[in-house]
């Protein structure tokens, strides 16, 4: 399965900080999935993004794949001050460290996902309800 990505510029937002919105879709009878990810500057201006194909046992599974490809991005367009949005507030718990929440079957990229995370000078995961995200 291919996907694209697409980096408009190297332009960091007011401050140096990009706002990265990631999200998923998810089919629970074929188990088709797919996740995008949209990276925004201060003037709410697009300045990149990614859509990818893929497959998974679970929405949340879903979820946590678009939060490393949103790193990802990040990286790639070499941000350092990166405030990270998500609709799912039991995944963005696990990042942050909630130990009420370990849904086992995901820990293996929660763990990951903090790794990568340090590679961040400044970084925020927020939870946005899904009518705001």
């Amino acid at each position: 399965m291919t996907g694209f990505v697409l980096v408009f510029e190297e332009l960091q937002g007011r401050n140096g900080w990009i706002k990265v919105n990631f999200d998923s879709a998810w089919g629970w009878s074929s188990h088709k999935a797919g996740l995008g990810v949209v990276a925004r500057g201060s003037n709410g201006l697009l300045i990149g993004g990614m859509a990818i194909p893929t497959r998974s046992s679970s929405v949340l599974m879903v979820e946590a794949l678009a939060a490393l490809h949103a790193l990802a991005l990040a990286k790639l367009m070499k941000c350092d001050r990166v405030s990270f949005e998500t609709d799912s507030e039991i995944l963005c718990d696990m990042i942050k460290g909630a130990v009420g929440n370990r849904i086992w079957p995901i820990y293996p990229l929660i763990q990951e996902i903090r790794k990568v995370s340090y590679a961040f000078p400044h970084i925020e995961w927020n939870w946005i309800p899904c009518k705001r995200n």
